[in-house]
């Protein structure tokens, strides 16, 4: 007969599995109530979307325009984070491209999904999404 403590081994593990499968992956957009754009399909889409992916592709071509941004909101430590670990970042940020809706709390997550990824600390991961995402905010 199994023990309470080989079951308990066995959830954990499951959780263990299910966080390391979590920091692996780019974000899901159905967890945000859209999907990924389908192609050759052209769709109406909210201003904020546009602005948003317009704002994310500024990002991605010249991360060293959000540094300052992130650091008069976020802090030096952030920003300093953001731009050594923006490796970590910019894939997370780009697979919010092929959403067709992007909510900001996307970008947030994005972020901190992918400083984390890098070693940041929570904390800090928290100040530079955050940062980012109402910069980009301020564009709307």
């Amino acid at each position: 007969a199994a023990s309470i403590n080989d079951s308990y081994d066995a959830k954990e593990a499951k959780v263990e599995r299910s966080a390391t499968e979590w920091q692996s992956s780019t974000l899901n957009p159905r967890d945000y109530g859209t999907k990924y754009e389908a192609q050759n399909v052209v769709e109406a889409k909210s201003v904020g979307t546009k602005l948003i992916k317009k704002a994310i592709k500024i990002v991605l071509k010249n991360h060293k325009k959000a540094v300052p941004i992130i650091e008069e909101l976020g802090g030096k430590r952030a920003a300093k984070a953001f731009s050594k670990h923006f490796n970590k970042v910019s894939p997370q940020l780009k697979a919010l491209l092929k959403w067709s809706d992007i909510p900001y709390q996307a970008v947030h997550d994005a972020v901190y999904r992918g400083l984390i990824n890098a070693g940041v600390s929570r904390a800090t991961a928290t100040k530079a999404a955050h940062a980012l995402k109402e910069g980009i905010s301020w564009l709307l």
